[in-house]
């Protein structure tokens, strides 16, 4: 099952941040396995990124890892839980 996300990048002031470097990570634990490679994209309004090709195999739980890499800022991480029902 392939997705498409959007995710928006702010600092702290709460302002669009652009240029920024997106590596996102589907992990699955409970089976310890990943799924593919997603594509990340700018989107046409600033500070917002769009990721495509996300590939959820199958039900269950899994992990969503971002890795944010933007100028001026510290490189951050975010993880998102999902549990996927079948």
């Amino acid at each position: 099952l392939e997705n498409t996300w959007e995710i928006e990048v702010r600092d702290g002031q709460q302002q669009p941040v652009s240029g920024c470097e997106v590596d996102v990570e589907l992990y699955m634990p409970d089976h310890d396995h990943g799924a593919g490679t997603p594509n990340v994209a700018a989107a046409a309004d600033p500070g917002r990124y769009a990721i495509t090709r996300l590939g959820f195999s199958m039900s269950g739980l899994w992990e969503v890892t971002f890795r944010l890499d933007c100028p001026d800022l510290a490189a951050d991480t975010v993880v998102y839980s999902v549990c996927l029902e079948g």
